[in-house]
């Protein structure tokens, strides 16, 4: 069996010269920044905020976004738990969307008659995932949600660097949520990162993940009630080592995923989920489907 995640000579000297600067917190103009910057251009985002997991990603954002006690917030049926506890953490009600089974992804369809039918315009958030790391398909469900005043944030936790119509996923929507958990493509054993465009919700995500900071103040300065939610920079070291080489083990995955799909054709009772052509998926997992 194939072990992970794997022991690679760069991440441990990355990880040495980390150690060894003896600033293991994230400390202004370390390794963290580094990583936020290098990972946001990966990307295409203007702002990234490392943090401590993609939960807690997932929750700074909502929050960030405006999601209120009371509020309601759309998300797919088939999800890791934590797309539905950020919110519920929050107090606001999470409504299931039906999925679409080529994908596995949130069902537009199933969305649209959802949002119709929420005449009070109580959903005021849309989270689309990319189960498996296959792009949900963005544009009509952010038209969707656009239309019905909801913000969208993207669960890219197992999403990274997979393509949506030529663009990579994690700042299409409002902002978007990787995690660098021990099984993820890239991870430091736990970890997460927020990207967006819009200054104003990464100045919140900022603050609410430094104790309430203010992002140009003073260190016992606390304008918001927030979390201790920063990445280490050990963590940082061994991510921005990885993201270096990423492109190169992404083509392998892709590679990999061909191979397998190609060998299963013609295969009774087992059909892949497979990656829409205007996409490329991370192949973070190669869903199959087995006929009872």
């Amino acid at each position: 069996m194939v072990k992970w995640p794997p022991v690679n000579p760069l991440d441990e000297d990355a990880l040495l010269k980390a150690f060894r600067s003896g600033r293991w917190g994230r400390v202004p103009g370390g390794v963290v920044e580094e990583f936020e910057r290098e990972f946001a251009k990966y990307h295409e985002a203007k702002y990234a905020v490392a943090v401590t997991s993609g939960t807690a990603g997932l929750l700074l954002s909502y929050l960030a976004l405006g999601l209120n006690e009371g509020d309601q917030f759309a998300l797919p049926a088939y999800t890791f738990i934590a797309t539905a506890t950020a919110g519920v953490m929050l107090r606001a009600v999470p409504v299931f969307i039906d999925i679409d089974p080529e994908t596995l992804n949130m069902s537009v369809d199933s969305l649209k008659a959802t949002l119709e039918e929420d005449k009070d315009n109580r959903i005021k958030l849309v989270v689309p995932v990319h189960f498996s790391g296959i792009p949900a398909e963005l544009n009509e469900i952010i038209n969707a949600s656009r239309r019905h005043g909801a913000k969208v944030v993207e669960d890219a936790a197992q999403a990274h660097g997979a393509v949506y119509r030529g663009r990579r996923v994690g700042a299409i929507g409002d902002a978007g949520v990787f995690s660098f958990q021990s099984s993820k493509n890239m991870t430091a054993g736990e970890g997460g990162i927020v990207l967006t465009n819009d200054y104003e919700v990464y100045v919140k995500v900022w603050s609410y993940h430094h104790a309430g900071r203010d992002i140009n103040g003073e260190w016992y300065v606390h304008r918001l009630i927030g979390w201790n939610f920063r990445m280490t920079e050990l963590q940082a070291a061994i991510l921005l080592s990885q993201l270096k080489r990423y492109d190169e083990e992404f083509r392998v995955r892709e590679r990999n995923a061909k191979l397998l799909y190609e060998l299963m054709e013609g295969v009774e009772d087992y059909r892949p989920v497979k990656p829409p052509a205007h996409t490329s998926s991370s192949n973070h997992l190669l869903p199959i489907w087995i006929s009872e």
